[in-house]
């Protein structure tokens, strides 16, 4: 049986991700593996500080604030979603 003492997973919600998640709490022995979830940001985040919604620094800061709360909100959608806690 494959065991390890941390195991890094990463997670972005797709199916994939939800059967590695699956498959680590299978490996993991609890109390003694270490799981350590790293939440994947898509792509489609990337550069969207352009000058096509960008009105001035406020507004920047605004949509900046917003962009980190969907993040957040998706980090803690996994976090919940996760079957148990080792």
């Amino acid at each position: 049986m494959l065991n390890s003492k941390t195991l890094l997973l990463a997670h972005h919600g797709t199916a994939g991700a939800l059967l590695a998640e699956s498959l680590a709490f299978d490996i993991a022995v609890p109390e003694q593996t270490l799981i350590v979830h790293l939440l994947v940001v898509p792509d489609l985040w990337a550069g969207m500080q352009g000058d096509d919604w960008l009105l001035s620094a406020s507004t920047r800061d605004d949509f900046g604030r917003y962009v980190e709360g969907i993040l957040q909100a998706n980090m803690e959608e996994q976090l919940r979603a996760a079957p148990y806690q080792l």
